[in-house]
């Protein structure tokens, strides 16, 4: 079997014989398979270390994300170090999907919302009533639903998209980082405030000749609660 070049407008890209084994779902299995584990050492931690658990919520201060709420699960396991993890409901836009759209309609934007899963090392330089923090890992999410707005003759109007037709999967894999500042209120209780970049790695396009990848900045308020 040969190798194929693939001619597209200003691009070529090289479609190689073994394209075809679908290698982003094994990746996908992997990655869900390794998710568990962490889960479950997640789980062993908080039976032995201090641990909150809270709730956050922001919005993008680009045109790349609109929405970002999630329940954060964070472990202390030191004076310095803390793991974060949660769930995660984020409505994405990228620009990039419009070109898979129907030209003879004035398409503006489209929205994926996402929940996913971020795991997350925070480490803390802590002072007498607050501390400074920065925080990065990794984020898995998955695609609830798909849809784009549209302006016709004046008015605005929403169409419902449809992942497998456009050719646009719905896992997507990232690296979600940033910093922030927290402070004690009371009983152990936390305030945080935090500015994240969300920074995507994986090709969410199911076309092979063309690439999409989610990217977005983030601010983000929230409040932790201790549970042991």
């Amino acid at each position: 079997m040969r190798s194929q070049i693939i001619q597209t407008g200003r691009t070529r890209k090289l479609k190689l014989p073994f394209y075809n084994l679908k290698w982003h779902e094994t990746l996908m299995t992997y990655l869900r398979q390794s998710l568990t584990l962490v889960l479950f050492l997640l789980l062993s931690f908080i039976c032995r270390s201090q641990t909150h658990i809270g709730i956050s919520g922001g919005g993008g201060i680009n045109d790349m994300v609109s929405l970002r709420a999630s329940v954060p699960v964070q472990v202390k396991l030191s004076p310095y170090i803390s793991f974060r993890a949660g769930f995660v409901f984020t409505q994405q836009h990228n620009t990039d999907i419009l070109r898979k759209l129907n030209a003879f309609r004035d398409y503006r934007r489209t929205t994926i919302s996402y929940v996913g899963i971020p795991l997350q090392l925070q480490a803390s330089l802590p002072f007498r009533s607050f501390s400074v923090y920065a925080l990065a890992g990794p984020q898995i999410n998955y695609g609830l639903s798909f849809s784009t707005s549209y302006l016709e003759e004046g008015i605005y109007g929403n169409e419902r998209l449809d992942f497998e037709k456009l050719q646009v999967r719905r896992f997507d894999l990232g690296l979600s980082t940033g910093i922030g500042i927290s402070a004690n209120i009371r009983k152990d209780q936390v305030l945080f405030i935090e500015m994240l970049m969300l920074l995507n790695f994986y090709d969410i396009d199911a076309d092979p000749v063309g690439e999409i990848y989610n990217e977005g900045k983030v601010f983000n308020l929230g409040f932790l609660f201790p549970i042991k």
